[in-house]
């Protein structure tokens, strides 16, 4: 486990190095520090786990070098030589350092020149001022909590529930954003008053404040610059790739890499192979023996598991999911209290990571990000019509339509054309008396109206930065939604409590904002997704991957959850119910309807997503109820 915490006294009092976080029985009473530092006030401790070579004879705290900065982090910088070159240090300095001195120089600013993964506190020694501060992206957690004496942080959500007394409560607002899966809240938690730095945000107060003064260091691309040629662009979309796969690589011990089979998963293994000069070992989830789902989507990739392992020569370690329990999510329950995330993190990965980091490897490189911005986006579809391009039009939604194509169906492609012509009046109206999306029938009428969902669900349109480009302004919107960052909290959640770092090269920060301004025809074109990546792994890849355009589904994990999940789980009082938040019966009803089919439906729908949302908070509030959470 690595943990970083520490406590301000509003009060003025002097800290104490027990009180470095809210550690009253549980888990967290065992909490070892590793190292505590206590100056007036403030009081920081650490327990950290050293992924990085130059991390492991770094002193903590880290000091600025005129004394005036005081500095807690986890994490690494993965543009040192940036750094280094700008701020005048040695080449030997740690990432602290790093970080310390560009605050030091640049105040909170100076974090807009720092790329990579990282959560920090900074105490102001002159201003007598706490910074808490996350990266630009937001790849692991910091939460805090705060009342009139003290503001306690900490990255593990367990340290601040201990004796955090109402702050431990439910957050209704929030638990009505999982109910509704469409969490826009980029601050709040599931426990009333517990918050988490939002990515790109550093938050500051002094003992004499009585909330934090929050303060936005960067913001993404918001229009396009002039189009240059195809070639130019592949070729910097491949020296940035390799740039972020070569800054995650640097590791203390062997870095393993998540295989799913796919074109985002392959092509680091074979830039991580290329830049090392060794294979990496691989990790894979297949499902041998179900090739495909029911209704004839793929399932199992074990074909392209096989083609990339000996093209590069990988040892290869495999793992079927199915096997996870209702164990499994239980146990993410009691360990951290937070909801489960079975599909992408919790009872799914957990023993892929496991296995990796039993094997002694202590970093992992995954494939996740490429989804967001390599896809393409039908969202182009309204320009060209705009502009009489009718046959490229016309062209671009026969190649877009179908099951390896960007829609199933031309229904969102129609929707996509009416809003873009729609005049903003209409938007507008439109929009102030439909909800911002639709949420569970149910959900009863008094929970939306008290936790004031529509306007929740709203908050995430209001804050995407305005974009004449419809695409890029897609692309802002899944940027500035809170479930990116709460499924990369999750994987790193899952990679830590195994002993490991999970790490993600396409979210690095330089190729996010390289990739935002893509013309989209680079993104999808001749009926491809990803063709930039494509195009600029040439033969790196066999040809079975590269020329592929399907996707191995992994949403029946859904299904595969309800199922053991409510196999022997009572439903004759639901927390959910008796909290007012749904109608009990209609979601009995539901649940009924889906054990009793015998097995997962060939074909998952929305309600069913919906239901794994209800069971999952039902499940929750059963942990904290008994107190096994």
């Amino acid at each position: 486990m690595s943990v970083l915490a520490g406590m301000l006294h509003l009060d003025g009092a002097s800290g104490a190095v027990a009180d470095v976080a809210f550690v009253e029985g549980g888990a967290a009473a065992t909490w070892d520090h590793q190292g505590a530092w206590v100056e007036g006030p403030i009081a920081f401790g650490w327990q950290r786990r050293w992924t990085t070579p130059e991390a492991v004879s770094e002193p903590m705290p880290v000091t600025s070098a005129d004394r005036r900065f005081v500095l807690s982090y986890a994490g690494r910088i993965d543009n040192r030589d940036e750094l280094i070159v700008r701020y005048g240090v040695p080449s030997i300095a740690a990432d602290g350092e790093l970080l310390v001195t560009a605050f030091s120089r640049d105040g909170a600013a100076g974090l807009r020149h720092c790329v990579g993964d990282f959560v920090l506190a900074v105490w102001d020694r002159v201003d007598r001022r706490l910074w808490l501060a996350r990266d630009a992206l937001g790849h692991r957690p910091l939460f805090y909590v705060s009342d009139r004496q003290r503001v306690v942080w900490a990255t593990d959500l367990r340290f601040l529930r201990k004796g955090a007394g109402k702050a431990s409560r439910p957050n209704a607002g929030f638990l009505a954003e999982y109910l509704s899966r469409g969490i826009a809240s980029r601050d709040e938690t599931v426990f009333d008053r517990i918050r988490r730095v939002p990515p790109a945000q550093a938050l500051s107060m002094t003992p004499g404040d009585s909330a934090f003064a929050a303060m936005e260091y960067w913001t993404p691309p918001q229009s396009l610059p002039a189009r240059r040629a195809d070639g130019d662009l592949i070729d910097e979309f491949r020296e940035r790739l390799s740039s972020a796969v070569r800054a995650c690589m640097r590791a203390r011990g062997s870095v393993a890499i998540e295989l799913s089979g796919g074109l985002d998963s392959s092509s680091l293994a074979a830039l991580a192979t290329e830049l090392s000069g060794a294979p990496p070992a691989t990790y894979s989830m297949v499902f041998p023996g179900a090739p495909y789902t029911p209704d004839g989507v793929r399932l199992d990739e074990t074909p392209f598991i096989d083609a990339m392992v000996a093209a590069v020569g990988a040892p290869s370690h495999r793992h079927d999911p199915r096997n996870a329990t209702r164990d499994d999510v239980l146990r993410i329950l009691r360990t951290y209290g937070d909801l489960p995330d079975w599909p992408n993190a919790d009872a799914v990965r957990w023993p892929l990571v496991q296995a990796a980091a039993a094997s002694g490897h202590r970093v992992m490189l995954t494939g996740v990000g490429g989804d967001s911005w390599l896809t393409g986006s039908v969202a182009r579809l309204p320009a060209m019509l705009r502009h009489g391009r009718l046959f490229q039009a016309w062209r671009f939604a026969r190649e877009a339509l179908g099951p390896e194509g960007l829609e199933d169906l031309p229904l969102p492609m129609l929707r996509q054309i009416v809003a873009a012509s729609a005049p903003p009046f209409a938007k507008r109206v439109f929009r102030s008396v439909r909800p911002a999306r639709p949420w569970p029938s149910w959900l009863t009428a008094d929970f939306v109206r008290r936790t004031g969902l529509s306007a929740r669900l709203r908050a995430l349109p209001a804050r995407v930065p305005a974009s004449a480009d419809a695409v890029l302004r897609e692309s802002l919107t899944r940027l500035a939604s809170a479930e990116g960052p709460l499924l990369r909290e999750g994987i790193f959640r899952t990679a830590d409590d195994a002993g490991m770092e999970a790490r993600h090269p396409f979210y690095d920060r330089r190729l996010v904002e390289f990739a935002l301004t893509l013309p989209d025809d680079l993104r999808f074109r001749h009926g491809q997704t990803r063709y930039i990546l494509r195009q600029a792994m040439g033969t790196r890849l066999p040809p079975v991957i590269a020329a592929r355009r399907d996707k191995g589904d992994g949403t029946t994990l859904i299904a595969q959850a309800l199922m053991r999940v409510l196999n022997g789980l009572s439903l004759k009082s639901l927390r959910v119910a008796d909290a007012g938040w749904v109608n009990g019966d209609a979601v009995r009803a539901a649940c009924a309807e889906f054990s009793e089919a015998g097995a997962p439906p060939p074909t998952l729908q929305s309600h069913h997503f919906d239901l794994w949302a209800a069971i999952a908070v039902e499940m929750w509030l059963r942990a904290i109820d008994s107190g096994a959470a």
